[in-house]
């Protein structure tokens, strides 16, 4: 699972590295093309809102209120592909999937998660899945 710019240049890195070592490897990107395209205007013309989003969201009822959404907007999607794909292993380079319901996970029996962070500036509560 991936996200823009930054996101997706180490997702394709790591999807050459594992297949380099011989491993199948699927690129999923589960976040709708509108979040990337609101993405990429905040972060290109209003830059200092963009931080102020990241500092507000990281408060612990913002943060509950981001996970539900995230929730809302990716279980059915992630679930359909983690069905269709039956992978080993979940690698993600964005925080959305920690947020993912843990029953997405293990209704095909366990699919382990590893999360890479690419935002290394601070740690946000985003980032761990069980905060909050």
């Amino acid at each position: 699972m991936s996200g823009a710019g930054g996101h997706i240049s180490v997702a394709l890195a790591l999807k050459e590295a594992f297949e380099k070592k011989g491993h199948k490897v699927v690129f999923f990107d589960a976040v709708p093309k509108i979040l990337w395209s609101m993405y990429g205007v905040i972060s290109r013309y209003f830059l200092s809102f963009w931080g102020f989003l990241f500092w507000a969201s990281n408060e612990e009822t913002a943060s509950k209120i981001i996970a539900q959404v995230t929730n809302r907007l990716f279980t059915t999607k992630v679930a359909k592909k983690i069905k269709e794909e039956v992978p080993d292993f979940i690698i993600s380079d964005h925080p959305f999937i920690t947020k993912i319901e843990e029953k997405v996970f293990t209704k095909n029996g366990h699919v382990p998660l590893g999360v890479v962070v690419v935002d290394p500036v601070t740690v946000h509560s985003l980032w761990f899945k069980g905060h909050p």
